[in-house]
C-alpha cells in the first residue's frame, strides 16, 4: 500500500475503513472454518478486500458500483490496487474505468446533459483528492480468478461463494453495505445470472420499480440504515453500449426514483 493512498483518505473514510478491516477479517475466518477453501482448492490469498475510494465520504452522492468479481489481484487489495492503477493512467483504456469515473462525476455534478461532462483525463487529474469525485466498488465474489484470457465471469464461482457467505447467520453482505452506507447504488448486470443467490445477498428486500429505456436499466428500491435508496441495475460499464446512452438510462433511473419514489 503506497503511503499517497493512506494520507488520501479522510477521518471518516478511515473509520469505514477500520469497520470494512473488521468485517472482512470475520468474514475470511468464517469462511476458512468452513473449509470453503479446502474444498474449492481456492488460495486464500485469493480473497481480497473491496471498499471505497479515497474522499468518499464527502461527496454529496456517495456512489457505490456493484461489479460481479475480479481477477488477477491475488494477495492485493482491491482498491488500493485501482487507486495506483488509476493515479497512473494505466487504466485510461478501460471502458469500465472510463465510464464509472465519468458517470460519477455526472450524477455527483447532476450533469443533464452528457456532453458537459469533462473528459477523462481531467477528471482524474482530482480523482479520490480535494474538490474531485469518488466513489465506492465493490465484487459480489469476494475472489479473485486467475485472469484464464477472457473477462467473462466465471457465474459457478461467484455463486458458490455467494452461497458459502450466506451460511453465516451474519449476512455479511448487507453488513458491508450498512458500513459504506451509499446513496446509491448501481449494479452491472448481475440480476439476470444472479437472481435468486441476489435476493438472498439483500435479503429479499429489494423492492421492483421498473425497467428504463427497453431494458438498459432496472431499478429498484432498497432500505439500509434507516432509508431508501436505489439500486440500478444496468449493462455491465465494461459492455459496448455508447457512453452517452448508458449515462442517460442510469440518470433516467435516478431521476424516477428521486421524483417518485423516495420518501
Amino acid at each position: 500500500m503506497s503511503q499517497e493512498i493512506i494520507n488520501a483518505f479522510t477521518e471518516d473514510d478511515k473509520k469505514i475503513n477500520s469497520q470494512l478491516d473488521a468485517l472482512f477479517t470475520e468474514w475470511y475466518e468464517f469462511l476458512k472454518k468452513n473449509d470453503y477453501f479446502q474444498k474449492t482448492k481456492i488460495s486464500p490469498d485469493c480473497f481480497i478486500q473491496d471498499g471505497i475510494f479515497p474522499r468518499y465520504s464527502e461527496q454529496k452522492v456517495k456512489i457505490l458500483y456493484m461489479g460481479r468479481e475480479s481477477y488477477d489481484l491475488e494477495g492485493f487489495n482491491y482498491i488500493y490496487q485501482h487507486y495506483d492503477w488509476l493515479k497512473s493512467k494505466a487504466l485510461n483504456g478501460s471502458t469500465l474505468w472510463r465510464k464509472m469515473l465519468r458517470f460519477t462525476w455526472g450524477l455527483e455534478n447532476n450533469t443533464a446533459d452528457w456532453a458537459d461532462v469533462p473528459s477523462l483525463d481531467e477528471i482524474l487529474n482530482n480523482f479520490a483528492s480535494d474538490d474531485g469525485i469518488s466513489f465506492g466498488m465493490i465484487n459480489y465474489s469476494k475472489i479473485s480468478r486467475p485472469h484464464n484470457g477472457t473477462t467473462k465471469a466465471d457465474w459457478q464461482q461467484i455463486i458458490n461463494f455467494a452461497k458459502a457467505s450466506l451460511e453465516s447467520p451474519k449476512n455479511f453482505y448487507i453488513r458491508q453495505l450498512e458500513i459504506i452506507n451509499p446513496d446509491v447504488i448501481i449494479s452491472m448486470n448481475v440480476f439476470d445470472a444472479f437472481d435468486d443467490v441476489c435476493l438472498d445477498v439483500f435479503e429479499g428486500s429489494l423492492k421492483y420499480i421498473c425497467h428504463i429505456n427497453n431494458g438498459a436499466a432496472a431499478l429498484f428500491e432498497f432500505m439500509i440504515n434507516d432509508k431508501k435508496i436505489p439500486v440500478i441495475d444496468t449493462y455491465h460499464l465494461g459492455s459496448t453500449i455508447s457512453d452517452k446512452e448508458h449515462y442517460e438510462s442510469i440518470q433516467e433511473a435516478m431521476n424516477i426514483f428521486l421524483k417518485s419514489y423516495k420518501r
